[in-house]
């Protein structure tokens, strides 16, 4: 497609990001993807998030309503809250510099059908450059909601869930994400 521009950054404390000690929200986030598109000259844009950065897609298209065109979450994090269990998230944090470990705990439960190896590298590349504090924080964010923000966006959204994902199925994406104010 002509004309069609596509930027992946990675947020700050993750892959080659900037690892700050701090800043670690959900409005830095969304404020640090602004940015990116500003840089870029993106005025608007439709945002794809998968399973957290399909939280901060919700909060961008709910505090920049209009910079966003539409959305597709695939296995999003909701708006509403939803909390990873503490031993969770200190399992994934502490499987970070051990690849089999990570894959272990965090790739191999939510993967039913095999992933393409170097997609798999990737992943673990991007998950052993991430900086602790962005881990963990990016996680507690989990738990935030902005269910009434989200309950105003209004514009097309495709939301997609796995099957086999143990955590964010189908019946409560479509009971969570659904029911806040999205079309589509």
């Amino acid at each position: 497609m002509e004309g069609l521009q596509i930027l992946a950054p990675s947020y700050r404390g993750h892959g080659d990001s900037d690892k700050p000690p701090a800043g670690y929200t959900l409005d830095q986030f969304a404020n640090d993807v602004i940015a990116v598109a500003d840089a870029e000259g993106a005025r608007r844009f439709v945002l794809v998030g998968f399973s957290m950065s399909g939280k901060f897609a919700q909060r961008i298209a709910a505090v920049h309503p209009e910079r966003v065109l539409g959305l597709v979450l695939i296995a999003p994090v909701p708006a509403s809250e939803f909390p990873v269990p503490p031993e969770m998230a200190k399992a994934w944090c502490d499987t970070q510099h051990d690849r089999n470990a990570a894959f272990n705990t965090i790739l191999a439960p939510f993967t039913k059908i095999p992933v393409k190896r170097e997609l798999t590298e990737l992943f673990l590349d991007d998950f052993g450059k991430a900086a602790r504090i962005g881990l963990e924080e990016t996680l507690n964010i989990c738990g935030l909601s902005f269910v009434d923000q989200a309950k105003k966006i209004r514009i097309p959204t495709l939301v997609l869930a796995g099957s086999y994902d143990p955590l964010l199925t189908p019946d409560m994406l479509k009971s969570t994400t659904m029911t806040e104010g999205h079309t589509g």
